[in-house]
């Protein structure tokens, strides 16, 4: 329901397909293929697959965050021309082989195995594709055990809170 709201709120048209081939557990992203390719919404799946904040992914470029192999990323920048181009007119498997993701500016530095499952470009309102969904499934392969907050409750009183007395 959140990303229909999305391409509604953005103008997009998906391909009449696109929703009966995404799964719950599916992570979900939108980039622009004009020009530069910014990504412009992920799926809040996203957000357990990765260790950068919010700030961070929405103000710096995505190859400055992430670290892959160089044929990965031709392969990505091939697809994005191909779907500005309408090559790719409907919901397509571009065939990739699972590949690796490295975040090289965060502190916790997350290698993510990427399976892509599909894309599918979407339209703006005059027929032109102006951007690409892709549905992928992200596994996080040096996850730590523990979350931030588990490690900020330890040190937390058992005994609850102190009690504040009012004057």
């Amino acid at each position: 329901q959140m990303l229909w709201h999305t391409l509604v709120a953005l103008g997009l048209t998906p391909c009449s397909d696109v929703f009966e081939k995404i799964l719950d557990e599916d992570v979900i992203e939108i980039h622009s293929v004009q020009d530069d390719i910014l990504q412009i919404y992920h799926s809040f799946s996203f957000y357990d697959k990765t260790s950068y904040t919010l700030e961070e992914l929405c103000s710096i470029d995505w190859q400055e965050l992430y670290l892959t192999d160089e044929m990965t990323t031709v392969n990505l920048l091939d697809m994005a021309s191909r779907v500005a181009s309408g090559e790719y007119a409907k919901t397509f498997d571009p065939g990739f082989k699972n590949y690796i993701v490295e975040e090289m500016r965060s502190a916790l530095k997350y290698k993510v195995e990427v399976q892509y499952k599909f894309g599918s470009p979407l339209y703006d309102k005059s027929g032109k594709p102006v951007a690409c969904l892709s549905v992928e499934s992200l596994n996080v392969l040096n996850k730590r055990p523990r979350t931030e907050s588990q490690d900020f409750e330890k040190h937390l009183d058992p005994k609850g809170p102190p009690s504040l007395s009012l004057v």
